[in-house]
């Protein structure tokens, strides 16, 4: 270390060299060890430290500094819990602002009752070919949903194809209708329903073709095509679907 970076950083090693880090300050007493020009003005400054230090030691402070410092203390500890105050005080209202807006919103949005759009039932109701379905409009239905109808049934009976919730699954459906006259030769309407459920949203097993029973007014069948992964379950009044075939002369027969 030359005599000029020793000048530099004798001021850095006043009063008591904190300011240098570990090296600078070895490297620097090292230079004053053997430079004596340095040194000498090394010592005289040390000296002046001390000298100055015992001097302010023997000055004494006014008694009211004491009391002034903690004034001040005091005085600022407010103005900054004011500040705080009122900065929290301005989010509280942003805030409550903010809540009666959305709660305003909601109301509108939730609390108000929907207008019934009896046109846009109309139109539903359309849509779902209610009126006069046939089976080539079914069989494109179908195709969507990858299954297919059931073929023997006379579709100049269908009213109604779609889709209906069924055991908490969306299925096909098809409901067929006639009127007949009973033994008594009193006219009813018979019905036929066909869900056409698949294996992928229903265990197999319980899908297996399954023989003819009643109960109430009601017949139940399972039927199975023999190349697709899904099962008709009709459910039908009258003795048979019969009437609800191509032909209604001739017995139900399940497709093998």
């Amino acid at each position: 270390m030359d005599c000029k970076t020793a000048r530099l950083l004798l001021d850095l090693l006043r009063p008591d060299g904190q300011e240098l880090d570990r090296d600078e300050a070895e490297a620097l007493e090292g230079h004053l060890a053997v430079c004596p020009d340095c040194s000498g003005v090394a010592r005289v400054a040390r000296q002046f430290d001390r000298q100055l230090g015992r001097a302010m030691c023997q000055v004494e402070a006014p008694p009211s500094l004491r009391a002034n410092i903690l004034s001040r203390m005091d005085t600022e500890r407010g103005s900054y819990y004011r500040r705080k105050a009122a900065w929290g005080t301005r989010v509280a209202v942003g805030l409550a602002a903010c809540l009666l807006l959305s709660l305003w919103l909601w109301n509108m949005h939730v609390g108000k009752k929907p207008y019934f759009n009896v046109a846009a039932l109309r139109d539903e109701l359309f849509e779902q070919q209610l009126l006069a379905p046939n089976q080539q409009k079914v069989d494109e239905f179908l195709a969507y949903h990858h299954v297919a109808a059931p073929s023997d049934f006379n579709y100049k009976y269908l009213v109604h194809y779609g889709t209906i919730d069924c055991q908490g699954k969306q299925v096909p459906f098809l409901l067929f209708t006639r009127p007949e006259q009973d033994p008594q030769h009193q006219e009813r309407n018979l019905s036929a329903r066909v869900y056409i459920v698949s294996d992928d949203q229903f265990d197999p097993r319980s899908l297996q073709p399954q023989e003819r029973t009643g109960t109430g007014g009601y017949s139940t069948e399972v039927r199975r095509p023999s190349d697709g992964n899904y099962a008709y379950v009709i459910i039908y009044t009258g003795e048979d679907p019969a009437p609800f075939l191509a032909n209604g002369s001739q017995q139900f027969q399940r497709p093998q």
